[in-house]
């Protein structure tokens, strides 16, 4: 610099300029503007060092008077655990994919680049090694909600059990009912599946709340088919008495759907005047169809049934 007679200031204006925007006004083209402007962009050490300093006779260069290297950046934290610092890092994970895959996936990964990481040997003539250690892992969060869905599901599943098989005293009916919690699950789980949603922490616990409300009606409806069946005469279709029981709880659950519309043609035909279904119709829809809905139309005692 001093054989070159070339000043701090000089070079400092020589690097703030060799990246400066450079405006150049506007172009109209077609009712736009379109604004024009030279963008300076320092690429490498090697772009930095060609910006000129002074231009009297040879022009005199940056690295012609400077060594220009890279340096450390300005430090902005710090990571601290138990009193020691440390370098952190974060796993993002992308939209869609299961964080506990993810987990599993970046454990995997730090084993193979642990065997790598370096080592140094202490006066005392231990060795300590560089690892990598989990500072928050969300692998335990995941495995209780889990595990507190499993659990909830698992005490209602018993109590509701015990509860059915003590007023009834009937097994294959409390193995009936027991079938609606775990298909709803199943049922819920594969809607949400279909359309994409996630099930976080909160989609789980309302489904463990709500878990006890999936089995009510499966106990109101088979509490009161078991009661005509047991009191049903000898000989009468089975069937039938289902009909029947499946019919008294939609009375008084207020009749559900009760427009004629709702009910297919080849269904209302055969009831005129508000009357009930002859059993003979009932016992053949019943023998070779899937029974949708069964209640009482318009509360008048004219019962129908749903199929398809």
């Amino acid at each position: 610099m001093r054989a070159l007679q070339v000043t701090f200031p000089e070079v400092d204006a020589a690097v703030r300029g060799s990246n400066t925007d450079v405006g150049a006004k506007a172009l109209e083209r077609n009712g736009l503007e379109y604004f024009v402007r030279g963008k300076g962009l320092v690429a490498s050490t090697e772009d930095l060092g060609s910006a000129v300093v002074r231009e009297s006779g040879a022009p005199v260069r940056v690295r012609d008077v400077a060594t220009v290297q890279l340096g450390p950046d300005y430090r902005r934290g710090a990571l601290d655990k138990g009193g020691i610092e440390a370098v952190g890092g974060i796993v993002a994970v992308r939209v869609g994919e299961n964080p506990r895959d993810v987990i599993a996936a970046v454990k995997e990964r730090i084993a193979q680049i642990e065997v790598g990481l370096p080592t140094k040997t202490l006066d005392d003539g231990r060795v300590s090694r560089v690892r990598i250690v989990p500072f928050y892992d969300r692998t335990q969060l995941i495995d209780e909600t889990v595990g507190t869905l499993t659990e909830a599901v698992t005490e209602e599943l018993l109590v509701t059990a015990l509860v059915v098989f003590l007023f009834l005293l009937h097994l294959r009916t409390s193995a009936a009912i027991l079938t609606t919690m775990p298909l709803a699950l199943a049922t819920a789980f594969l809607g949400m599946w279909i359309v994409g949603v996630d099930a976080n922490i909160m989609s789980i616990a309302g489904i463990a709340i709500a878990i006890g409300d999936v089995s009510d009606m499966g106990i109101i409806m088979a509490e009161n088919i078991f009661r005509h069946l047991t009191k049903a005469p000898p000989g009468k279709p089975r069937l039938e008495v289902v009909y029947e029981g499946a019919v008294e709880v939609g009375r008084r659950s207020g009749g559900g759907l009760e427009h004629d519309r709702l009910v297919p043609p080849r269904v209302r035909a055969h009831r005129s005047g508000g009357a009930p279904l002859p059993p003979a119709r009932v016992h053949e829809e019943l023998r070779h169809r899937r029974v949708v809905f069964v209640g009482n139309h318009g509360g008048a005692g004219g019962v129908h049934v749903l199929v398809t």
